[in-house]
């Protein structure tokens, strides 16, 4: 009894452990796909008071915290004139590579660019990519909406990428074909790869066996010998417990999916508003919930399982 019990609590640990989410931050967990889609009408007007915060923090050459503001106002408000933002900073942090790769997407995207975005900042990433060596890796996908993923990037119509020299593995997905992977060596004056992507194999039938089946031959009837009557097992309790635990644990799971839903809001809100203050605060509620639902799940459904395996059949010495 004691090491069921043991059992039943260390299940709880693991649930409570892994509902120990991480605090809400201000970027979001899902993957960023690159590429120039339409601008959003509303881009500069919505980003209006998130592209002064990143300003000031450029202007102060603080370009790690500038990039980060300026790489969350091109994802949340799309537009060429963010775009050419998030490349200036990045040209100032040092990261040629995305610097270019958004020089690129201002351009593709066709919407309006700054004069200095049109004029200046092509001729210094030139400068600086020529003196650092990198050379572009061109990428020819089919299907072309697939995915291309490389360098930690994730990209979608978007031809070529500027990276350092050196041998990087490129890969390109769509759903449902199957993923197309290949090796890329980088060097001066620039590389190529070729993606195809295939449809997924065929499902093999199962093959019919053709040998005839043998019907068992019918086994002698034993001789029945006369018992006396059993006492019926009380199994209540244990009924009543996975009762309890599949409710608790019911609970747990819904909470934890409120919990999740409120901290997707808290990591779209920006920290210090009254949004953000009120998706935080509900995320620590329904987290406390969640958890202490999984462990009382966790806990009956222990005393459940170990008084079903004690009381469903009498002793031995009652048996005989």
């Amino acid at each position: 009894m004691v090491r069921r019990i043991r059992a039943a609590a260390g299940v709880a640990g693991v649930l409570a452990a892994s509902m120990a989410f991480a605090a809400p931050t201000a970027s979001a967990p899902d993957e960023w796909i690159i590429e120039p889609s339409p601008a959003l009408p509303t881009a500069a007007q919505d980003g209006a008071e998130a592209e002064a915060r990143a300003q000031a923090l450029a202007k102060q050459k603080q370009y790690d915290a500038a990039v980060e503001q300026f790489a969350q106002l091109a994802r949340r408000f799309p537009s060429s004139t963010h775009d050419c933002y998030l490349a200036l900073a990045s040209l100032r942090q040092g990261d040629l590579t995305r610097a270019q790769l958004f020089d690129d997407v201002a351009r593709l995207r066709g919407g309006e660019r700054p004069a200095w975005c049109v004029d200046d900042l092509g001729r210094q990433l030139a400068a600086k990519l020529k003196e650092a060596a990198f050379a572009p890796l061109t990428v020819q996908v089919t299907p072309a909406d697939a995915v291309v993923h490389v360098a930690g990037l994730s990209l979608r119509h978007v031809d070529a990428v500027w990276l350092r020299p050196g041998t990087y593995e490129v890969s390109a997905t769509a759903p449902p074909l199957v993923r197309a992977v290949a090796q890329a060596a980088v060097t001066p004056p620039g590389a190529n790869v070729v993606l195809q992507l295939g449809p997924p194999p065929p499902v093999a039938p199962r093959p019919v066996s053709l040998v005839p089946q043998q019907v068992p031959a019918t086994p002698p009837v034993a001789l029945q010998v006369a018992r006396a009557p059993e006492r019926k097992p009380v199994l209540w309790p244990a009924w009543a417990g996975f009762g309890v635990g599949g409710a608790a644990l019911a609970t747990g799971v819904v909470f934890n999916v409120l919990a999740a839903s409120s901290r997707s809001t808290a990591n779209q809100a920006y920290v210090g508003t009254s949004a953000f203050d009120s998706a935080n605060s509900s995320f620590g509620r329904q987290r406390t919930v969640a958890i202490g639902g999984y462990a009382l799940g966790a806990l009956a459904t222990g005393f459940a399982t170990w008084w079903y395996a004690s009381h469903h059949a009498p002793p031995e010495s009652e048996a005989r």
